[in-house]
């Protein structure tokens, strides 16, 4: 339940998704059978604090990009806390076509820098060690990045 002590009906498409929790409390309650909250599914800034060593399943995550590798068919990430205490890596695997057309993207629209643009990435995550998650994409439609 959010502050209200409202129900909000759950959100359709990652892109739907990431706005509903940017304009939401991380509290929000959103699905009441399950007892599911905002912040069981989404990180960003207002709830890395509990989640700063890592965490696995499926979750939506708002970053900002760091660097790519495109002969290793990769994307840097990071998300830092509110007080920059905190930062977590995030490696995103994809295939070469999309990683082409999401760099392209970025470039064009981040005066032709990669660095500290926002994207948002819907996976099942893995934790292989501490401070560092990954996920393999098979298609692009579970990256938000022209919002």
């Amino acid at each position: 339940m959010n502050r209200n002590n409202s129900i909000i009906s759950c959100p359709k498409t990652v892109k739907s998704l990431l706005r509903f929790a940017l304009s939401n409390p991380i509290d929000t309650c959103i699905n009441r059978n399950e007892n599911t909250l905002l912040q069981d599914i989404y990180l960003d800034n207002r709830n890395l604090f509990f989640n700063y060593k890592g965490f696995e399943g499926i979750r939506l995550i708002l970053c900002e990009t760091v660097s790519f590798k495109f002969d290793s068919n990769y994307i840097i990430c990071k998300i830092e806390s509110k007080n920059k205490n905190i930062c977590l890596n995030i490696k995103l695997n994809l295939s070469k076509s999309d990683l082409s057309k999401i760099i392209k993207y970025i470039l064009k629209n981040n005066n032709g820098k990669f660095s500290k643009f926002p994207i948002a990435i819907l996976a099942n995550w893995e934790n292989p060690y501490n401070y560092h998650i990954h996920a393999i994409l098979n298609s692009s439609k579970h990256i938000v990045y022209d919002f």
